[in-house]
């Protein structure tokens, strides 16, 4: 059958066929329509609860004040617990720091000293840091670890040593002082950050403390931990913590040459760990005080045997010896030293993400490896 176009059944299809397009247009239309329909339904009900939206603004805005006046204050507070008179308070609330001892180290004493050179060559340079330590009768060697090939340098000196870390920081990042210092020739070993500027009677009031009881390590910044007091950071305390403490930072510290070596025997309990370091075995400090706790049998739960102790060390200013120096990226965020009136918001946001970061995983790491390190004795025991 031949169905002529003039014909009732083709006008029909080609009725339908030119209809199909419209059909389509009314269906976009419609669609369209509801969508502007619910952007207006939203809008009334945004310009509705306005009062409800300026107060949730008002209360990001005052928290966000609160977390501002919170750090500003904790700075504070950490240059309070420095002070003189914070040693006399805290001496009579812990009963564990002595009013007074006689600065004695023994005539026979020597020590090296581990230094990581990594961003911060002309500050570790011009600073006073190498003429004090390498001025002390007590200290025979300092041992500088060249992690970074842009900023290694010479330092000529007798009782300086230097070592070629580059290769060994890809692979073992901030641990690798504890890997070079088992080759120092001294028993006692002193390790102190590049960015710290020291007096001889600190190291004087160190040595004699650490000879007392070297079986244990003794510095000046002493870190705490609970988990309920910080769980956002799970537990770990930020502020400096004097007298006996379970954990001492590498700022500033004294320990036995053979603690180095028992750092690397149970260093395979935290591997699992060591992917989100940044850089590399952060929290090496902690990790390093949890061993030496395992190694001298130190409870689970305290009294704690590591010992922090006011003394007459300082950052080194940024402002005086900062030229010159790469500064490659903050472990920590650097939140100490920036603000956001002087540095402006964003580096300051960013710097506050950062030690959120870092504070969250050096809490981490300690509630994990004091539990795995404590596991071993159980085991030890059956």
């Amino acid at each position: 059958m031949t169905i002529s176009p003039t014909s009732n059944v083709g006008r029909n299809r080609h009725h339908r066929q030119g209809q199909l397009p419209r059909q389509q247009s009314d269906v976009a239309d419609r669609s369209k329509s509801r969508r502007c329909s619910r952007i207006f339904v939203l809008i009334r009900i945004l310009y509705a609860r306005r009062r409800v939206l300026l107060l949730a603004l008002l209360f990001f805005l005052a928290m966000w004040s609160m977390l501002f006046v919170y750090t500003q204050s904790t700075d504070a507070y950490q240059k309070v617990t420095d002070a003189a008179f914070y040693y006399e308070v805290l001496s009579k609330q812990q009963n564990n720091l002595p009013a007074s001892r006689e600065v004695v180290i023994p005539a026979d004493v020597k020590v090296s000293v581990i230094i990581m050179n990594h961003g911060r060559p002309y500050m570790l340079k011009k600073s006073n840091l190498m003429p004090t330590l390498l001025a002390h009768n007590s200290i025979d060697q300092v041992m500088i670890c060249h992690s970074n090939p842009k900023t290694k340098f010479d330092y000529d000196h007798p009782k300086v040593t230097h070592i070629d870390a580059i290769e060994a920081n890809k692979k073992m990042g901030l641990s690798l002082r504890f890997h070079f210092c088992q080759e120092a020739k001294n028993p006692w070993i002193m390790i102190v950050d590049d960015d710290q500027e020291i007096s001889s009677s600190a190291i004087d009031q160190l040595l004699s403390e650490f000879a007392a009881n070297p079986k244990r390590i003794v510095g000046k910044f002493g870190r705490g931990y609970s988990f309920w007091s910080a769980p956002w950071r799970y537990g770990y305390n930020t502020k400096n913590i004097m007298g006996d403490v379970e954990v001492v930072l590498t700022k500033f510290m004294a320990l036995e040459r053979q603690l180095c070596h028992r750092f690397f025997e149970y260093s395979h309990l935290v591997s699992d760990l060591l992917p989100e370091s940044k850089p590399l075995w952060n929290a090496e400090d902690i990790f390093m005080s949890l061993t030496a706790n395992h190694v001298y049998n130190v409870p689970f739960s305290g009294p704690f045997n590591n010992y922090a102790m006011p003394l007459d060390v300082w950052e080194a200013p940024d402002a005086v010896y900062k030229d010159g120096d790469i500064e490659v990226d903050n472990v920590s965020g650097n939140l100490d030293r920036i603000t956001w009136y002087n540095d402006g918001l964003q580096p300051y946001l960013t710097a506050y993400s950062k030690a959120t970061t870092h504070t969250r995983y050096r809490g981490r790491l300690w509630y994990n490896a004091k539990r795995r390190l404590a596991a071993l004795n159980v085991t030890a025991t059956r």
